[in-house]
């Protein structure tokens, strides 16, 4: 498949950079998608959008994952939130070098100074599961990443008002199993090499543009684990892997 390619010419504005969107799935029903700039503008994005019976029961379960890299000193925002004040932060896509589409693969390039790094994302067909996955090609010295998955627990259609979630977290082989309250489906997180540390909050307000214009709700609240970190040396990689179901072999495997 041709591969697609998008350079900082493509997203000048804040509109150039949220209206491009990304879209994989995963056989099922179940997705994974967003935009090039990094905010969900519609209800229906999220990293781990799952078909609980499919290929019905859409669930929005990871809204996204928000990043930031620290190398030489420096702390990067690579991703972005726009709120319902108007506020759009981080604006990760001022360090994006370019974005492709490869094999309908979604990949970001981040320039980071002196330093590369690519984020790739894809589902594992026939599970409800998504892998985000860094490498760092190229830098002097070490990368500090530091990921906060952004949960959620809704019908594909709704918005979420924040609520008394009393969130319980359970190490498992190579990360971590999040069940946000009683009764909710749980959330593996694989993120072998990374350290998990809970720091459960409400992020408040955050806006999704296109349902705007559409007519409807377009606010919602959406709920902040904590954050996965982890130290990467140039060449290597780092991957988190969000699923719905118990992480089996296939679905471990990228």
């Amino acid at each position: 498949m041709p591969i697609i390619t998008l350079d900082p010419s493509h997203w000048q504005t804040d509109s150039d950079a949220l209206r491009r969107e990304w879209l994989v799935t995963n056989g099922l029903g179940g997705w994974a998608s967003g935009t090039v700039g990094g905010a969900n503008t519609r209800r229906y994005h999220g990293t781990l959008v799952a078909a609980l019976h499919p290929p019905v029961a859409r669930t929005v379960l990871v809204s996204k994952l928000d990043e930031w890299a620290t190398v030489n000193g420096t702390r990067y925002g690579l991703s972005s939130n726009e709120f319902a004040s108007g506020t759009i932060d981080p604006r990760g896509w001022q360090y994006l070098e370019k974005f492709e589409l490869a094999d309908g693969l979604p990949h970001w390039h981040y320039q980071l100074g002196n330093a590369h790094l690519e984020k790739i994302v894809f589902m594992a067909h026939g599970h409800n599961a998504t892998w985000t996955v860094y490498t760092y090609h190229s830098g002097d010295g070490p990368l500090a990443l530091e990921i906060t998955p952004l949960l959620n627990h809704r019908d594909y259609h709704d918005e979420t008002a924040a609520g008394d979630w009393q969130a319980r977290f359970i190490p498992v082989e190579g990360g971590t199993a999040v069940s946000l309250f009683s009764g909710a489906h749980p959330v593996w997180l694989i993120h072998k090499g990374g350290a998990f540390t809970p720091d459960p909050v409400w992020i408040r307000g955050v806006r999704h543009r296109i349902e705007t214009g559409r007519g409807l709700p377009d606010e919602e609240d959406v709920f902040r684990i904590g954050a996965i970190n982890a130290t990467l040396q140039p060449g290597g990689t780092f991957a988190v892997m969000a699923s719905a179901e118990i992480p089996t072999a296939a679905a471990r495997s990228w």
